[in-house]
């Protein structure tokens, strides 16, 4: 199973992440796919949604009660399948606190993009650890 990089608890340790490139349409498309195809949300506009990019296909739609839920079965069904998540992305239906920031670090997802607010501990730690964070 692939590594993090990061110790077993807190960012103690894990460095700052490398450059990473992106597209601008990037942003949007994840948008218009999230605005179009997150069927809970949708149906309800109740469930948080995480849709994961890797290599500019949008690989995993994961829907959950809560944003925090939902983002860790990005992650987690990226990590089962072997994905490099040093090349993904992550798009999150909900506002961004710093206990979500710190996940997407310990996972070295270099962008991650909400259509909601960040905290400003989630800004912090964005740029602390090179982030690239678009809300």
């Amino acid at each position: 199973m692939p590594s993090t990089g990061c110790p077993p608890a807190g960012l103690e340790g894990c460095a700052p992440l490398p450059p990473f490139s992106w597209e601008p349409r990037w942003v949007y498309g994840l948008a218009r796919a999230f605005h179009e195809g997150a069927p809970l949300y949708n149906e309800t506009h109740g469930i948080h949604s995480c849709f994961l990019m890797y290599e500019e296909d949008i690989r995993y739609v994961c829907e959950d009660i809560g944003r925090h839920n939902a983002l860790d079965k990005a992650i987690g069904r990226a990590l089962l399948d072997g994905l490099d998540l040093s090349q993904c992305v992550l798009f999150s239906s909900g506002r961004i606190p710093a206990d979500m920031m710190e996940k997407v670090i310990r996972a070295r997802v270099p962008m991650l993009i909400s259509n909601a607010v960040p905290t400003d501990k989630a800004v912090a730690l964005a740029r602390q650890y090179r982030v690239i964070l678009i809300c």
